[in-house]
C-alpha cells in the first residue's frame, strides 16, 4: 500500500541469535501487521530457549502504539520462566530477588504486560493464577494450589485468592501447612528504599470444621 509493507508472515526454524551473554534459540511462526495507529506481532507455536533453558511460553502477541507496549500470552509455565528470569541481569534486583526467593511453581494464564513508552520504568503486569505455589519468604507464607489473580508494578504488587481449596504454611506457628477447603482474601506488598512492606486484607478461611476470619 503506497509502496509500504504492511504485513509480513513466515516462520523460523532452529533460529539462533546472540544478545550480550544470552544465547537464544527459537522455532515458531510469526505474523506482523502495520496498522494506522499501531503495529502488532503475533508469534505462534513457539519453542524458545535462552542459554538452553526453555522460557515456558508457547505463543505471544505484541502491540506497540505511541503510548505503550502491550505484550500478551495465554499461558506461562512458572518454573521455566522464573529460571530464565534468574539469568537476566537487566531485571532490577528488587524485583527479581523476591521472585527467585518465592520460587513460584504452577502456571499463570491470560498474562498481560503493559510498558510505558514515555516512562520506561513504568509497567503493569497482570495474570490469572492456576494451581500456583510459592516458598515462604519474609512475611509471605508457603502456598500450594493457589487460584486467583496477581498484579505487579515497579512499586509493588497484589494477589487476590479465589474462594477455592488451598494450603498455607507458617513455619513459625506450625510444622505442617494448614489445609483449607476454601480461602478468600488479598495480599499486597510495596518496594521501599531498603525493605519490603507486606499487608493482607481480611481473610475468610474454611478449615472444613468452621470458618476463620
Amino acid at each position: 500500500q503506497h509502496g509500504q509493507i504492511t504485513e509480513v508472515r513466515g516462520q523460523f526454524d532452529q533460529s539462533q541469535a546472540q544478545y550480550g551473554s544470552y544465547q537464544i534459540q527459537a522455532n515458531g511462526q510469526f505474523d506482523w501487521q502495520q496498522l494506522p495507529d499501531q503495529w502488532q506481532l503475533q508469534l505462534r507455536g513457539l519453542e524458545i530457549l535462552v542459554n538452553e533453558k526453555p522460557v515456558g511460553i508457547a505463543g505471544l502477541e505484541v502491540v506497540v502504539d505511541a503510548q505503550q507496549i502491550t505484550t500478551r500470552t495465554a499461558q506461562v509455565k512458572l518454573e521455566q520462566a522464573v529460571m530464565v528470569m534468574g539469568m537476566i541481569n537487566e531485571i532490577p534486583t528488587r524485583i527479581n530477588q523476591p521472585i527467585q526467593a518465592l520460587a513460584p511453581i504452577g502456571q499463570i494464564e491470560q498474562v498481560q504486560l503493559l510498558v510505558s513508552r514515555n516512562q520506561s520504568r513504568e509497567f503493569l503486569f497482570s495474570a490469572e493464577m492456576q494451581n500456583v505455589g510459592v516458598t515462604a519468604w519474609k512475611g509471605v507464607p508457603q502456598v500450594a494450589h493457589g487460584q486467583g489473580h496477581i498484579w505487579l508494578s515497579r512499586r509493588g504488587g497484589k494477589v487476590t485468592l479465589d474462594n477455592t481449596p488451598i494450603s498455607l504454611g507458617f513455619s513459625k506457628l506450625r510444622d505442617q501447612p494448614w489445609q483449607f477447603t476454601r480461602l478468600q482474601g488479598q495480599f499486597s506488598w510495596h518496594y521501599l528504599a531498603d525493605r519490603y512492606r507486606f499487608r493482607s486484607s481480611l481473610m475468610e478461611m474454611d478449615t472444613g470444621a468452621g470458618l476463620i476470619h
